[in-house]
């Protein structure tokens, strides 16, 4: 196989780097021959520094993979240290000395530098840092386009990305770069904010930071959904992915609403794809399905299609995970159940509506209908199958944000509470209009006290609580109508039963991100001193006090 790397061919050397790459994580070929190893290393250190992007990638898994020695026939791999292979010096001090504005084969040493300090942030530690904030920061990603650029132009609002000038191809790998190096690190929060304030910058600003208007419509989309995937990729971590703040998030959730139909679909899959894998620990918390809420306002039909299939397709893995572990692990703490349990992104999906821009007056019937046509879009899989549906649990989580206040970067912060409270109301009308379709008997599954996220919710300050319990309707009378009929009485008050204990439902404060615990099973088992260059891409001073709810034995980190 190693005589096939010597191919001319670009596409060759990938593909067998990545079978060799499979058969090490099965048994590494420093347990097989040492001298296979030897051979291959300085065939893939020239891959990694003159090579393809591709080739790149693949030459430094598989060197790092085939250097992990299997311990005790691989249980105690986890727990031993990282073998780095000598090729691996030779190969950062390259970068050191070449990585440079419009070096040759820019590209390709960006995209090794990324896999090396995801694979092994710790034997690099102090130079991968100074070379991310220097190298691939301040004289990569916050340059603009210079005025004497040549390029082939290009039309529209979208291309293939091998149509993209090569600075940009170099920029959008460049924020790939960063969020390895995030993952790698697990736990630099410092860091983390200020990634996060540049890459929601770049969503802003479509990569063009200093507004000089030199980009293509389409660098600018790819800007925008290299920078969010960038984002949803380090959120699937916890510790740095728990770094971003409430704006941050309602921003996030803007790419679901792109006017280009290509970054809402690469930004949907990479969302799904995020919700998708891992369960409990490796994946997205439950707080990104709130974003499916804004496949409401899709205008392409064959997107809106393939967005709820993959709502409906993330509900049912997290319903069926959740039968699972409770008849495995009966033990499992309602906070972790209530963080798994899909019919909660309703305490998300409400605060991202009401930060929609498009959404400017809780009275206004043509905005309430789109409202009430994104929650509808995540309502309607939640409540198809009549086993797997609790009126009362979503009764008490609506009463429960109906008496709160919703957390907001803005100062009107009335007008966004009636928002939210107009949101309550039309979640309660969608819920009700459809109860005579449901199974009202109460649903053990259900069972678990309410605690709503502080990162999107706040109790009424003591001067404020005069309105509670909060029983205004916030919605027009002739509009909508809360009274349905639901059949005997004593079916409704069955339906009606607390779900809490004690029939109270609480935000909880000092809270971490995500419940689980280690004793959960997973789905998928394979699954600065320069820092302050960061701080002048997008001002931040705001951060929450408490966030999501997660133990600290959710992860132990990524491999």
């Amino acid at each position: 196989m190693i005589s096939l790397l010597s191919y001319n061919v670009d596409y060759a050397a990938p593909l067998i780097l990545k079978s060799l790459t499979h058969l090490g994580r099965y048994k590494p070929l420093i347990n097989v021959d040492p001298n296979i190893l030897e051979e291959l290393a300085p065939v893939c250190k020239d891959f990694a520094v003159e090579g393809t992007p591709k080739q790149a990638k693949h030459a430094v898994r598989c060197i790092f993979v085939n250097t992990q020695a299997v311990v005790n026939g691989g249980t105690d791999c986890a727990n031993t240290p990282k073998m780095i292979h000598p090729i691996f010096n030779d190969i950062m001090d390259n970068l050191r000395l070449t990585l440079k504005p419009n070096c040759l084969k820019q590209r390709t040493k960006v995209v090794t530098m990324g896999h090396i300090a995801y694979n092994m942030p710790k034997a690099f530690a102090d130079k991968i840092k100074n070379m991310i904030a220097r190298r691939i920061v301040k004289e990569l990603l916050i340059q603009p386009v210079p005025e004497d650029r040549v390029c082939s132009k290009i039309e529209g609002d979208w291309c293939e990305q091998e149509q993209l000038p090569t600075d940009t191809l170099c920029k959008l790998d460049g924020l790939k770069t960063m969020a390895r190096w995030l993952l790698g690190l697990k736990d630099d929060e410092a860091s983390a904010k200020k990634t996060f304030r540049m890459l929601i910058a770049f969503i802003h600003h479509g990569g063009d930071l200093l507004n000089h208007k030199r980009m293509f419509a389409a660098e600018s989309s790819w800007f925008r959904v290299a920078a969010a995937c960038a984002m949803l990729k380090v959120c699937e971590q916890k510790g740095v992915g728990d770094q971003y703040t409430a704006e941050q998030y309602y921003s996030l959730a803007q790419l679901m609403c792109d006017p280009v139909p290509q970054v809402r679909e690469m930004f949907a899959r990479k969302l799904h794809k995020g919700l998708n894998k891992g369960l409990p620990s490796n994946c997205l918390p439950l707080d990104f399905m709130g974003f499916y809420a804004f496949a409401g306002n899709e205008t392409d039909k064959k997107l809106l299609d393939l967005k709820r299939q993959f709502l409906e397709a993330d509900i049912n893995r997290r319903r069926e995970y959740l039968k699972t572990i409770q008849t495995t692990t009966p033990d499992i703490s309602s906070e972790q159940r209530l963080h798994l349990l899909p019919d909660f992104i309703l305490a998300f999906a409400i605060p991202i509506l009401v930060h929609d821009p498009k959404f400017t007056d809780h009275e206004d019937r043509v905005q309430l209908k789109q409202i009430e046509k994104c929650l509808r879009f995540i309502l309607d899989p939640l409540m198809a199958k009549t086993e797997a549906f609790s009126y009362s649990f979503y009764k008490n989580l609506i009463e429960l944000m109906k008496d709160h206040y919703v957390v907001t970067p803005n100062e009107d912060i009335q007008a966004y509470n009636l928002k939210m409270w107009a949101c309550c109301d039309l979640a309660n009308y969608i819920i009700c209009s459809k109860m005579g379709q449901c199974d009202l008997t109460p649903n053990k599954t259900f069972n678990v006290p309410i605690k709503l996220p502080p990162l999107y919710f706040q109790k009424p300050p003591p001067e404020s609580q005069d309105f509670l319990p909060n029983t205004k309707i916030y919605i027009p009378y002739d509009m909508y109508s809360l009274i349905t009929t639901l059949g005997p009485a004593k079916k409704i008050a069955n339906a009606l039963k607390p779900t809490t204990s004690g029939g109270h439902s609480t935000i909880k404060s000092n809270a971490d991100k995500r419940p689980a615990s280690e004793h959960l099973t997973s789905i998928d088992q394979n699954s600065l001193e320069n820092a302050s260059l960061f701080d002048g891409v997008k001002d931040d001073n705001t951060e929450p006090s408490a966030k999501r709810t997660r133990t600290n034995a959710m992860r132990a980190g990524k491999t």
